[in-house]
């Protein structure tokens, strides 16, 4: 009848071969259903923790804030120490390591995932998130 069942296993198989910042920034859009171009420039003053869904309010507190830039999701560019840039090409960064998946068809696999547990799941997941943020 909807397909087959997508659980939040499959999405963390599905998104464990992208870079741990990517990771978040896609699960953060997926949260809040906000386009991976509208995240790029999102600055960490204009995000609002009571509004925002408990798994994308443990995201925020798991990104390390940058000294010099006020941007939500950054990452480090190239090799050189101290270079920073947004997350530029989330959508190109999810199609390379999900046979071609566009944000649009994972958002709506996202909107329709089975807790298998909802309460062991969201606390499991939760604490991935958590866990991942001590290893940035």
């Amino acid at each position: 009848m909807g397909g087959p069942i997508f659980t939040a296993g499959d999405l963390r198989v599905l998104l464990e071969r992208l870079p741990l910042i990517r990771r978040k920034a896609l699960l953060f859009c997926l949260e809040t259903r906000m386009t991976p171009e509208d995240l790029v420039l999102l600055r960490r003053r204009n995000v609002f923790l009571p509004g925002l869904p408990p798994i994308a309010r443990e995201i925020v507190r798991s990104v390390p804030a940058h000294l010099h830039i006020d941007l939500l999701f950054w990452e480090q560019v190239g090799e050189a120490p101290g270079i920073t840039a947004p997350v530029f090409g989330l959508e190109a960064s999810l199609r390379k390591v999900a046979e071609g998946m566009s944000f649009g068809e994972l958002q709506r696999l996202y909107d329709r995932m089975e807790w298998i547990d909802e309460d062991l799941e969201v606390e499991s997941f939760k604490a991935d998130i958590a866990s991942l943020g001590k290893s940035i």
